[in-house]
């Protein structure tokens, strides 16, 4: 819990007939972080060409993906289906692509020629289309209109006897088209397949006066453009047809093909001769027995597995192994840096002060249960599971804040009620609003204390890579300092409060021994980090004085809380309209409140984790552990 997974360095080896079957095993068991061959100039072996089949399954993957795009299927992971049929997921998938393409097309046009229809008189008069003057048009039937597509090689195989005008504005053919009227009905036929949308007869008449014939099809004036959003909606009703008959088919084969296409690319990085291969990567060691039964079950003994100890200088990713309860700290980790194979993992005392310095900072019962119910509401809506642990860990935070506004004994910055007109206090261990001296020391006492377990955990990072003598050198000095700085602090403090401090000094030694405690400390730190130590001792003070913004920031909140409620109280008085703008003030008042005190008691708590606490002992730089292989 307090590290993470131990590693093992492994290496996979053997004839380029069997690698199939290799990275299928690993894709399978989904243990082996696979460590990238990078080839050098004196390296006798190549990097690695993906399988024959990779090719067509990237093509099949981005097809399903444009499909899933032009849908608008929201990306959702499905479990995968045991003997998937590729083959026949290829012949659904190209009927549907072309389909999809289709439909694509055409709702294309629509739009476009939707958008050029109120210009429909000056796009025909700029097209510049010049009748001969010598034809008799009087004995042929017209179109004028839009296409979605050349039609002339359809024409002139099909219609004897025509005359044909084209214009292309972005992709889509204004034409203007003479037939023989015994031809008409076939170039109706031609034009209907290419969604001809005709231009109305009068823009025909105004520009060519000499056409005295009926329209090749008769439109009644402005409902052409009715008629195309109607066609374009029920364009849309299909596509919906199509995507509630095929969204669970493209998640399965977008899952499939994903894994197919992992598999294929898989050879990218390992080692390959003419011959053979070779795989190296990291596994968890609780996992390495299996996955070497497995390989050797798969391809009879044939390929050779070594694991060993990793060495000081290999870079072993990171694989986190946290109870559930903890996971959701991960995150904070993730947004920070990872650490270090073998360095102490941060996470689980994230786990216990995060949501402890949060809760003591917004501490009010009533912000707690509806910051809870707020974060409740919105992890169920979110899909990612990033989102999900840090509204667990908020989660977390919002019952501490519920356990401190107990303690403090505030609801919505309500500390009393009235009962029979006699004014009670909330039942509390204390009053923020009248005990801040106390809770300024309580706050240094807190910031000492998580300090300290900083430099413990220091000590045991140095003490388990570089041993003892090294470990005590580097941060015993500093453990003996903490004394005689928390017992200064409590002095000051004692000047202007009361019990806590008291309680501070009862537990600290006599000043003699303090002073003795701190002479040694500062004799180790010159001793184990020279003068560069030496300075760094003001550093430490500031860390620990850092702490205070428990009590600040805690106390901002209770006094916006309190203000709201009083400005609220005095209008409850004034009738109404009074009480309604009273009800107002409240709920907007309590709202922002709110929101700040989730956003800086969040912040806040980070920068005393990041800054006070991780520069204690924790370097960080650690590499993601990323297993190869199916993940459902």
């Amino acid at each position: 819990m307090l590290e993470s997974e131990r590693m093992l360095k492994v290496e996979i080896a053997g004839p380029k007939s069997l690698m199939k079957e290799t990275i299928e095993v690993l894709y399978r068991l989904n243990v082996l972080h696979i460590t990238e061959h990078l080839k050098s100039e004196e390296d006798v072996f190549d990097i690695g060409k993906p399988l024959e089949e990779g090719e067509e399954y990237a093509d099949m993957i981005v097809k399903t993906r444009a499909i899933a795009s032009f849908l608008n299927i929201t990306p959702r992971r499905v479990k995968l289906k045991k003997d998937t049929d590729t083959n026949k997921i290829k012949i659904r998938l190209n009927k549907l692509y072309e389909d999809i393409s289709a439909l694509q097309k055409k709702l294309k046009y629509y739009d476009k020629v939707i958008e050029l229809y109120p210009e429909q008189a000056k796009l025909l008069k700029e097209a510049g289309f010049q009748l001969k003057l010598d034809a008799d048009y009087s004995k042929q039937s017209h179109f004028f209109g839009f296409v979605d597509d050349d039609i002339e090689e359809e024409i002139s195989s099909k219609v004897h006897g025509y005359e044909l005008y084209s214009l292309n504005i972005d992709n889509v053919k204004l034409i203007g088209l003479f037939v023989d009227t015994k031809n008409k009905d076939k170039a109706r036929q031609i034009l209907a397949e290419h969604s001809f949308s005709p231009i109305e007869e009068e823009h025909v008449t105004t520009m060519f006066p000499d056409l005295k014939a009926g329209p090749g099809m008769k439109i009644q004036k402005g409902k052409q453009l009715n008629m195309l959003h109607k066609l374009k909606d029920e364009l849309n009703g299909k596509i919906e047809d199509i995507k509630k008959d095929n969204q669970d088919f493209i998640l399965e084969v977008e899952n499939h093909l994903t894994m197919k296409v992992e598999i294929a690319e898989a050879p990218l990085k390992f080692a390959t001769s003419e011959n053979s291969f070779i795989i190296t990567g990291w596994v968890p060691k609780k996992k390495c027995s299996k996955l070497e039964s497995e390989l050797n079950k798969a391809t009879k003994k044939k390929v050779h597995f070594k694991a060993e100890m990793p060495d000081k200088h290999d870079k072993v990713p990171v694989a986190f192994k946290h109870p559930k309860i903890v996971e959701p700290f991960q995150f904070f980790m993730n947004l920070y840096t990872l650490p270090s194979y073998g360095e102490i993992d941060p996470s689980f005392f994230m786990f216990l002060t995060f949501p402890l310095f949060f809760g003591f900072m917004l501490g009010d019962v009533g912000y707690g249960l509806i910051t809870l119910v707020l974060f409740l509401i919105i992890k169920r809506k979110m899909e990612s599971p990033e989102a999900k642990g840090l509204l667990n860990a908020m989660i977390f935070a919002s019952l501490s804040t519920i356990f401190f506004g107990l303690l403090f004994g505030e609801y919505f910055g309500i500390e009393t009620f009235t009962l029979n007109n006699v004014i009670y206090d909330f039942p509390r261990v204390m009053s923020r609003m009248h005990q801040i001296n106390d809770l300024l020391s309580l706050s240094v006492l807190i910031g000492v204390i998580h300090v300290a377990i900083g430099i413990l955990i220091g000590f045991v990072n140095i003490y388990k890579h570089h041993g003892l003598k090294h470990a005590f050198m580097e941060k015993a000095g500093w453990l003996l300092l903490l004394p005689i700085l928390l017992w200064l602090m409590s002095s000051f403090l004692k000047i202007i409060t009361g019990p806590y401090a008291d309680f501070v000094n009862s537990i600290l030694p006599s000043l003699g021994i303090n002073g003795l405690l701190a002479g040694v400390g500062f004799v180790i730190i010159l001793i184990g980090e020279g003068t560069r130590g030496a300075i760094e001792i003001p550093g430490i003070l500031s860390n620990i004085l850092s702490y205070g913004r428990l009590m600040a920031v805690g106390l901002a909140s209770v006094s916006l809380a309190a203000v709201v409620n009083e400005m609220a109280g005095e209008l409850f008085q004034t009738g109404v309209i009074g009480i309604l703008v009273a009800v107002l003030i409240l709920i907007i008042g309590h709202t922002i409140n709110i929101a700040l005190g989730i956003l800086s008691p969040f912040l806040h708590s980070l920068r005393l984790h990041y800054v006070e606490f991780f520069t204690k002992f924790f370097k960080g730089g650690g590499t993601r552990y990323i297993s190869f292989g199916r993940k459902e």
